[in-house]
């Protein structure tokens, strides 16, 4: 399974599906519109929930945590992009078939 590591410590990336979209939309995150603005930031606040487990607050916390670290979003961002890729799910949502 991938990881990835936000603070120093690692969490497993989860395999997405319907839940994940769903969980993200109900706390905010308009996913589609994300990508499509090329936006960074808000993604991988959105793949922190994700990957720990916790709210949008928490997520976002603990993304300016990681900055603060001397950690960037690109890599947070980046396993992302690499989650969706490997999700057939969100792929689709995403307009992104091949």
């Amino acid at each position: 399974m991938a990881t990835v590591k936000i603070n120093n410590k690692k969490y497993e990336v989860p395999a997405l599906g319907f839940g994940h979209m769903e969980k993200l939309e109900s706390e905010g995150y308009d996913v589609i519109a994300m990508f499509k603005k090329n936006q960074m930031f808000a993604p991988a606040s959105a793949f922190i929930m994700l990957c720990v487990g916790c709210d949008r607050e928490e997520a976002n916390r603990l993304a300016e945590q990681h900055i603060y670290g001397g950690g960037n979003m690109q890599e947070i961002y980046m396993a992302f992009v690499k989650a969706i890729e490997e999700s057939d799910f969100f792929r689709k949502v995403l307009g992104m078939e091949e």
